[in-house]
């Protein structure tokens, strides 16, 4: 099996604050204010009239771990928080992780259905920018909490943390492609009943500007997104994209070892991070499924998405551990304040404390 770079931890904690969002110290066990009140007070009175996914949160850090090592009862617990986030909460397309997938690559992209659905949104994702590992890691951070919200729901205690899939090497004797993964790609039914459209029910997307519920199928009529049942071949194929071809773990090496924060940013975003995305959507020309992963518009729905970025920030807080890295984190912290602005709105469209700035356009509840 291939190991993974000595400097990138097994395992990292998140914290309920500041930390993910600013990049201070994941394995600091202190939690931190949050801007998110349903955070920040756990013990306040109003909580139990509150949607399930404003409900507090235990101020504990939580560890995210590999997908590879989740324990059987733990891959059920997340699959079952999973498909809670699933579930519309209002009507077609009001489901939390419609919610938060269409953030990414919004609805406006005339090359997916989502252009003719009501309310359209733009895409808020920070791609080939300095501060695309910070955007990313605080839509990580939303995400997650809404994880762990949904497990409140299911009646657990909401500690769990999203897993993240180590896609530099094959544990010995087991697929390159974590069992959840595999096991959320597979899911065929929402509260009992049988969803025509693989990874999404039927009322999962919105209604269109007529009225009409927007109807799970491509132009040449096969179901949106698709996704086939894993298999070793295909298993393999992805294995060898990644290793062999594309050598994520070389390309992830190699950004470690940068001396430069912004060229570093951009370097990440490249690769490992974008051949990932390539190497997965590459998978879908033969099996439909995958190539979602491949495209802005629609790679945020996939749920490979969300453990392949939570690598990427898992390389990118390896990162921060390094000189170059805790320079460049000093910096920020020591710039931020200068506009006179709240922290997360540096001056311009990326400001003076890049690379740790925010998008502009990035919604204001994600960027605090």
């Amino acid at each position: 099996s291939q190991e993974p770079p000595a400097s990138l931890s097994p395992a990292f904690l998140t914290s309920m604050g500041n930390a993910c969002s600013h990049g201070a110290p994941l394995d600091d066990t202190k939690p931190l204010p949050s801007t998110d009140p349903a955070v920040e007070d756990p013990d306040d009175d109003g909580a139990a009239v509150r949607p399930w996914y404003q409900r507090p949160l235990p101020l504990t850090p939580v560890t995210r771990k590999s997908a590879h090592e989740l324990t059987a009862a733990e891959e059920d617990r997340i699959l079952a928080a999973w498909l809670r986030m699933m579930r519309n909460e209002d009507g077609p397309g009001t489901s939390r992780y419609f919610r938060l997938a269409l953030i990414h690559g919004g609805s406006s992209w005339p090359s997916t259905h989502l252009a003719a659905m009501q309310n359209p949104v733009p895409s808020y994702c920070t791609h080939g920018v300095e501060c695309f590992p910070n955007w990313h890691r605080i839509y990580m951070l939303e995400f997650e909490q809404t994880l762990r919200r949904a497990d409140l729901e299911n009646g657990g205690d909401g500690n769990i943390g999203l897993p993240y899939w180590d896609w530099t090497r094959q544990p010995e004797g087991g697929p390159f492609l974590p069992s959840l993964a595999q096991r959320l790609m597979a899911t065929n039914e929402y509260d009992g009943v049988p969803s025509e459209g693989g990874l999404f029910h039927a009322t999962f997307l919105p209604l269109d500007q007529q009225g009409n519920q927007l109807a799970p199928r491509e132009e040449d009529g096969t179901l949106f997104y698709k996704t086939n049942p894993w298999n070793s071949r295909v298993d393999a194929e992805l294995r060898t994209y990644c290793l062999e071809w594309f050598g994520v773990g070389e390309s992830l090496q190699a950004y470690l070892e940068m001396s430069d924060p912004r060229r570093a940013a951009l370097a990440l975003d490249a690769a490992p991070h974008g051949s990932v995305h390539v190497a997965v959507g590459s998978l879908g020309r033969r099996e439909r499924g995958t190539e979602m992963v491949g495209q802005v518009p629609t790679a945020g729905f996939h749920p490979l998405f969300w453990l392949h970025h939570c690598n990427v920030d898992r390389a990118y807080e390896s990162f921060l551990q390094t000189p170059a890295g805790r320079g460049a984190e000093a910096a920020f912290y020591a710039n931020r304040f200068l506009d006179g602005r709240e922290a997360g709105f540096p001056d311009g469209q990326w400001g003076r404390c890049e690379p740790s700035a925010v998008s502009a356009c990035t919604p204001r509840h994600l960027a605090g």
